[in-house]
């Protein structure tokens, strides 16, 4: 029996913030697994650009410290 994947758990309101977990998650299935964009775009329901300004990002998001 081939290994499940886990159940989506991604609501997406528009204006909403995307969770570090699922930019992380986009960015590996573009780079490592080689998924086309437009995939991405209907698996997450979310447009080119917002896709596009994920895979930009140099690093995920850190928490900041300030002293």
């Amino acid at each position: 029996m081939p290994p499940a994947t886990p159940p989506l758990d991604f609501e997406h309101e528009k204006g909403d913030e995307i969770p570090t977990k699922h930019k992380e998650a986009i960015r590996q299935l573009y780079g490592f697994a080689k998924v086309p964009i437009e995939r991405l775009m209907v698996r997450y329901k979310l447009g080119k650009s917002t896709i596009t300004k994920i895979l930009n990002y140099d690093a995920p998001e850190r928490a900041t410290r300030s002293d």
